[in-house]
């Protein structure tokens, strides 16, 4: 975070305030926009490589335009949020460095990508944000990209809506999921693309192009938000509507206001038709799904308190810490990778001071956007509805590596402009020191870096969508390879290629699948889906070989699993298994019993064969 913190409203100069407000907007275009149809993963991989390079370009420009004027003082409160954003970026270096996941707790996971390189990149999002909030032409460009992208999001969710998905993905609900394949990621962009869109709308200084394109992205996105079901994110809107609303009750609404909101309104009530028709806001788990993943995550942040298991690494410890009511009520689909809370995420990730520090961070910074929308414009109360709405949903979600670069430079924003109006005297200028050019440099290089490697990883996720989707095995094992070597820190290609291999339906072939597990535990020692496979592989290896080491392997690993993960039912049926394949039907119908109680369908069934025997 290192920016100095007295800088004045004209500290940007207007030869490079277009290009650094250009280069902000482009963040949430790419955030929207950025995705792959040929990929494993056609919403995940694509848009971070996308929005790491955007952000590191715009960091580019925000250093170089570095020459500004003799600073004026900047206010208590804003100070204290560049000191929180500095000590919780501090926090998690230090979690970073004594995490359980030494690579991923830097660079973040292949999916999630919330290492500490993307809180990195949230801290410098808000520093870019202040700087663009001082500058009115870079603004003015920033709300226009973010305009835009509301606008694009809106068409791609009617298209959704009315026909069919542009890009398909899995689902088992009708709820919108948008140009991110998941209802709750299109909920948190709505709320930070939604309120700004109407506040352009609004706007009465911009041209009337542009609010034709808020009211366009303000309608489309309504109807989107009501379309996902994403109760954290309506919530948010909700509760930052509604307290904006409290906030400026003495100004009133100006007509051209109150005629969008009007329309807004119309368009809400259309779309909650919409969406309880078609059971948007369905949950087979209830409301009360929230709280016991927030029962699970308090027992893990008991036993981390200090320094946390470093980003990322909830996941590897959590399976200690879910209990047997948990899997039968909501089974072993999905893994248990968050706490679907924001303060709670990052006190399991950096501990309870690292969470502490960042709830005092994000209530700072609503206070201030509340200071903003009860003496600001239209869109300045926009930007800060937008800010305090995904503040609010994200303690239902989590921090997304792909949308937090654009809430944090939203927030940036919002904390320059709730200043109050500075005296307008004459400071002289202020030449950029060498350093400064030397920072721009670095950065720009990195823009480069991550372009590089943000193109062999979209290859690699090509590569291996054509190897899941291969018929042919040598085909499939060609493609995994070849993934694995453009991403090589890739586990997901690794497992994948593991799997390739054992299609050969050999002995060697179920080796060499154990050797491609190994590599990716090698990465990652306690990635619990990497155990789980090799312990499989070796429960594999024993029943083709049937020699008493391979049986002991087998049933060492799946006693290592059920260490690590006690009500693991799936784990318990492997070591059922394992112990069928040596013998001991004692043993395996204890498994059994054990994996019947959690629910598994498949232990029944093997119970009662084992009965009948």
């Amino acid at each position: 975070m290192g920016q100095d913190l007295r800088i004045s409203d004209d500290e940007t100069l207007p030869s490079g305030s277009w290009y650094l407000g250009a280069a902000a907007g482009l963040v949430p275009i790419a955030a929207v926009l950025a995705l792959d149809p040929q990929g494993w993963f056609p919403f995940t991989v694509a848009k971070w490589w996308a929005v790491l390079v955007v952000v590191l370009i715009t960091a580019t420009f925000a250093t170089a335009s570095s020459t500004r004027r003799a600073a004026a003082p900047v206010p208590t409160l804003e100070r204290v949020t560049v000191r929180l954003s500095a000590g919780l970026l501090v926090l998690i270096g230090v979690s970073t460095i004594t995490a359980l996941d030494g690579l991923y707790a830097w660079i973040g996971t292949p999916i999630r990508h919330l290492g500490l390189l993307a809180w990195v990149v949230f801290a410098s999002m808000f520093a870019v944000g202040r700087r663009v909030g001082t500058d009115d032409v870079a603004r003015r460009a920033a709300v226009r990209g973010t305009v835009l992208a509301a606008l694009a999001l809106g068409i791609y969710c009617m298209v959704e809506s009315v026909w069919r998905a542009p890009i398909e993905f899995l689902s088992n609900s009708s709820r919108l999921g948008g140009p991110f394949g998941s209802a709750a990621y299109l909920g948190a962009a709505c709320c930070l693309l939604l309120p700004v869109a109407i506040g352009v709308a609004c706007d009465t200084d911009e041209v009337r192009g542009w609010r034709l394109v808020g009211v366009a992205g303000s309608l489309t996105l309504a109807v989107a938000a009501l379309g996902s079901g994403s109760r954290a994110a309506l919530l948010g809107l909700a509760v930052a509507g509604v307290a904006v609303i409290v906030v400026r009750r003495r100004r009133g609404l100006p007509a051209s206001t109150r005629r969008v909101v009007a329309a807004g309104a119309i368009a809400a009530l259309v779309g909650v038709v919409v969406a309880i028709r078609t059971g948007v806001f369905e949950r087979s788990a209830g409301l009360t799904s929230r709280l016991d993943e927030w029962r699970i995550a308090t027992r893990a942040i008991a036993d981390h308190a200090v320094t946390g298991v470093g980003p990322e690494g909830y996941r590897l410890v959590v399976g200690g810490f879910v209990d047997d009511d948990y899997v039968r009520r909501f089974g072993e689909s999905t893994g248990i990778d968050r706490a679907h809370s924001g303060v709670l995420d990052v006190a399991i990730g950096s501990g309870v001071v690292a969470a502490a520090v960042y709830l005092a961070l994000l209530g700072t910074v609503v206070r201030l956007a509340f200071r903003l929308a009860r003496r600001g414009s239209a869109l300045d109360t926009g930007l800060a509805v937008a800010v305090v709405a995904y503040a609010v949903q994200q303690q239902l979600l989590f921090p997304l590596a792909e949308l937090d670069p654009v809430f944090w430079m939203l927030a940036g924003i919002v904390v320059a402009r709730s200043r109050p109006p500075a005296a307008s005297d004459e400071r002289p200028t202020v030449s950029r020191r060498p350093v400064t050019t030397a920072a721009a440099l670095l950065l720009g290089a990195s823009a480069v870096v991550a372009g590089v490697l943000g193109v062999r990883a979209v290859a690699a996720d090509r590569l291996a969508l054509d190897a899941a989707n291969a018929s042919d095995v040598a085909i499939a094992i060609d493609r995994a390879e070849a993934a694995t070597n453009r991403a090589p820190f890739d586990i997901r290609h690794l497992l994948l290629l593991a799997r390739s291999h054992e299609q050969e339906r050999s002995l060697g072939g179920v080796d060499r699948a154990i050797e491609a597990v190994g590599d990716a535990l090698d990465i990652s020692p306690l990635e619990p889906t990497s155990r789980y496979e090799q312990a499989r592989l070796l429960s594999l290896r024993a029943a083709i070989t049937g020699t008493d080491d391979d049986r002991l392997a087998a049933s060492a690993a799946w006693e290592r699993e059920i260490e690590q993960s006690p009500n693991c039912a799936r784990c318990h049926v492997g070591a059922a298994m394992a112990a069928i394949e040596r013998g001991d039907i004692e043993a395996a119908r204890q498994s059994l019993n054990v994996a019947a109680h959690l629910g598994n369908d498949k232990a029944v069934v093997l119970l009662d064969r084992i009965g009948e025997e």
